[in-house]
């Protein structure tokens, strides 16, 4: 019985959604732990690709950027994560609760407003834990709300949409 169980969610899930599901949103982004001279809040766009049925995996590239009075702050993440969804199975769910785990590379820039200071490049590896909302609204196509934590120290709020392909 256990392993009908296996091969059912691993095997036929996945094979009855072989599509891809293509994301796109955008929000804000807040830093509460930094201190006053830095850039602590901005705007985000975030696009992905996922495939699969309870457990999808799947890519995304995230832009973001800040901007004080004296600095700006531009920020680019690609990722690769893991997302469950654990309603995946039910073909008439109107709304799907997704759980996500991303991680990857990142690469930023903050530019100082005053032409003698220089500007400070960093990359490094990234990671994003989130909760998302999935509502249908039609057949291939609906909205999407996540609450995101990058790196720990992040908080991203983002709404969007999807297509079912």
């Amino acid at each position: 019985m256990l392993r009908l169980f296996i091969v059912y969610f691993f095997v036929i899930s996945l094979e009855a959604s072989a599509g891809f599901q293509a994301k796109f949103y955008g929000g804000t982004w807040n830093n509460p732990n930094t201190n006053d001279n830095k850039v602590n809040s901005g705007t985000l766009f975030k696009t992905g690709l996922v495939t699969g049925n309870i457990f999808r995996f799947g890519g995304s590239f995230a832009y973001s950027q800040g901007t004080t009075s004296d600095r700006t702050l531009v920020q680019g993440d690609l990722c690769l994560g893991l997302y469950i969804y654990p309603m995946g199975g039910m073909t008439g769910s109107f709304f799907q609760v997704s759980l996500y785990f991303e991680g990857g590379g990142q690469m930023s820039t903050e530019e100082m407003s005053d032409p003698g200071q220089q500007a400070s490049n960093k990359s490094g590896a990234s990671y994003t834990i989130g909760v998302g909302l999935d509502a249908h609204l039609f057949q291939s196509f609906g909205l999407n709300f996540n609450v995101e934590n990058h790196n720990t120290n992040q908080f991203r709020m983002l709404v969007g949409f999807f297509q079912n392909y």
